[in-house]
């Protein structure tokens, strides 16, 4: 176990030594305050928290942009759920003519965290904001840990099957067993996946006004997650072990624009459009990497209009309203399939609008709404969505 440990601590030791040499600043975010599954915790404490720390410094004396550094730290406790796709095969439902040899599914408790550092350096200077840098480097480590527990609505004496185990309380055989197309959920069901990355940032882009922006912005980056990477450490079975390659380009154009009298934004309105697109190998892909409906390859497309309103006793304290086209094609095979055979493609459109509410740059209301008009692949009649949230944000 310890040599499976040292080259996380290594990177780990590399990405952190330039950091000693100053104090380190405290940025800490709440995002949302929850109960959790059947009320768990009883609505006292948070159950989905994310700690940010950072620091600025310098590496390279003869560059004007300072090295950053940055730790986040993240736990969750929410339900998840698992099916569709044949337990030792990886076989999609939608692939096969007749019923799965292993047609089960289920729902857990799912408690999760993880750790993600890195160290970003930037180039040269952002032609539409000199404060800016032109490309940024960034080279990180993630390491994500899930468990996967029975449904907390037994413990209340519900009359829900358990998941995990049969009738009479004995482990089902699959879940003792290596999981082609469930990795995460074998042996233990305790799952740590490790990887390491490299991204890098284009910035030609400029928010002009609160939340209204113009330019060109996008990134290229490297996922690196193998076995050797101690994700097989808390199993006998490994858990990853995948190459991603991922890119984001992005455009946008300020419509107009009215300031107050103090350069405060009282109406404004800028269109985007951005391209998004990635590709997984490897013969084992963590729950964290899954790709849409298991297909390696996706492809999206996306059109938006955002209007901002007035920002008002503070500046800080401001509303926008955000409407989009998104369109989504997945292709290639199916991930975790062990013999690769199932090949597809299918594309996903939908409309959605989203309203924001800041409030003092401390409390954060966000309302969605969507209508799903073509859903891909699998057989499903046209839906409409919503979701609401509020998270808290907390600087020291």
């Amino acid at each position: 176990m310890r040599k499976k440990l040292l080259p996380i601590l290594l990177l780990a030791l590399c990405l952190l030594s330039p950091c000693f040499s100053d104090s380190i600043s405290l940025s800490t975010s709440i995002n949302g305050i929850s109960g959790g599954e059947y009320s768990f915790g009883l609505g006292m404490f948070p159950l989905g928290t994310d700690f940010d720390f950072y620091k600025y410094f310098t590496i390279f004396p003869s560059l004007k942009n300072k090295a950053y550094f940055e730790s986040n730290l993240f736990f969750s406790f929410k339900n998840s759920s698992f099916g569709g796709y044949d337990f030792y095969t990886g076989r999609p439902q939608w692939a096969e003519k007749t019923f799965l040899n292993d047609n089960y599914e289920g729902n857990f408790f799912k408690p999760t965290a993880w750790w993600n550092i890195f160290l970003e350096q930037g180039f040269g200077t952002n032609p539409l904001d000199e404060d800016s840098s032109l490309i940024d480097l960034r080279l990180g480590l993630c390491s994500y840990y899930t468990m996967a527990l029975e449904p907390l609505g037994l413990s209340k004496g519900a009359a829900a099957e358990p998941t995990f185990v049969d009738s009479e309380g004995y482990l089902r055989p699959i879940f003792s067993s290596q999981i082609a197309a469930y990795p995460w959920l074998q042996g233990s069901r305790n799952s740590l996946n490790n990887y390491i990355y490299a991204t890098l940032y284009l910035n030609m882009d400029i928010e002009d006004v609160e939340n209204t922006y113009e330019g060109l912005y996008g990134y290229m980056g490297l996922e690196y997650g193998p076995t050797w990477l101690a994700n097989d450490m808390l199993t006998k079975y490994p858990t990853s072990d995948f190459i991603r390659l991922h890119g984001y380009f992005e455009q946008k154009m300020i419509l107009y624009e009215w300031k107050q009298d103090n350069g405060w934004n009282w109406n404004s309105m800028y269109i985007g459009h951005s391209n998004t697109a990635s590709y997984i190998w490897g013969g084992i892909i963590p729950e964290n990497k899954i790709p849409d409906d298991r297909l390696r390859g996706v492809f999206s497309d996306k059109i938006w209009i955002t209007l901002t309103g007035p920002q008002f006793i503070s500046g800080d304290c401001y509303t926008y309203f955000t409407v989009s086209l998104n369109n989504n094609l997945c292709w290639g095979g199916v991930a975790n399939e062990t013999d690769g055979k199932t090949k597809a493609i299918e594309l996903k459109s939908n409309v959605n609008m989203k309203f924001h509410l800041l409030l003092f740059g401390f409390i954060n209301f966000d309302y969605s709404c969507g209508y799903e008009f073509i859903r891909g692949i699998w057989a499903k009649y046209p839906a409409w969505t919503q979701n609401a949230g509020i998270s808290f944000y907390v600087s020291l």
